[in-house]
């Protein structure tokens, strides 16, 4: 068999990391100053989404060849600039310089949360934000909780945290029972992931088997 040759001379070099760890965050920092300004600037550059894929092909902006924080600079030119004072908010929020540090070292340290023994601090950082959160709500004891990823995902686990609370069966491990359907009250003002995650459920409206659920107006 033929040894393939890493496109990326050296994936595990720290020196190679350092520099080109320098020349990004050179390249953000210079980014966020300039949207932090209020230049004139398109907070949405706005493409088509086939013009956009063959900006960013394989082949484009010298390939390969490109460098990094040419790379970097032409992400950056085409994204939405969340810094800006133009920007409205709209879905998220601009994030904290500081934060995204952080994210560059749970992104290497690459610790998944999913067992304890692959993110132990991740557990305990998690453990302690949900004691925090519930005191600051007013929960004294009896509380818990995890993270989720977005807020369709955690709408969808607390919505199936309280369909096995309030059903009188098993209904994790048994599945639905015909006779004994739980339903949902739905207002005209929630999420739509609230809908969407019924229906996820199989909890629908279905014509053969009644009620299921209902979205409350007014």
């Amino acid at each position: 068999m033929n040894k393939t040759e890493s496109v990326i001379p050296k994936p595990f070099d720290p020196e190679e990391f350092r520099k080109l760890g320098h020349q990004v965050i050179d390249t953000l920092s210079e980014y966020l100053s300039e949207a932090l300004s209020g230049k004139e600037m398109a907070v949405l550059p706005w493409n088509e989404p086939d013009d956009l894929s063959g900006v960013f092909s394989f082949t484009s902006g010298g390939g390969d060849k490109e460098p990094f924080d040419e790379f970097i600079r032409r992400i950056i030119s085409m994204s939405n600039h969340l810094h800006h004072p133009h920007y409205i908010g709209h879905q998220v929020t601009s994030p904290l310089p500081l934060t995204a540090l952080v994210q560059v070292c749970t992104s290497l340290l690459n610790n998944g949360a999913a067992i304890y023994e692959m993110g132990p601090v991740s557990m305990a950082m998690e453990r302690n934000i949900i004691e925090l959160f519930g005191s600051l709500i007013g929960y004294n004891t009896g509380y818990d909780g995890i993270f989720t990823h977005g807020g369709t995902a955690g709408n969808l686990t607390a919505m199936l945290a309280a369909r096995q609370a309030k059903t009188d069966y098993n209904i994790w491990e048994e599945g639905i029972h015909d006779a004994k359907r739980p339903g949902y009250m739905i207002s005209d003002q929630a999420h739509y992931s609230i809908g969407r995650n019924v229906r996820i459920m199989d909890l629908e409206m279905n014509p053969l088997s009644g009620f299921r659920w209902m979205q409350v107006t007014g």
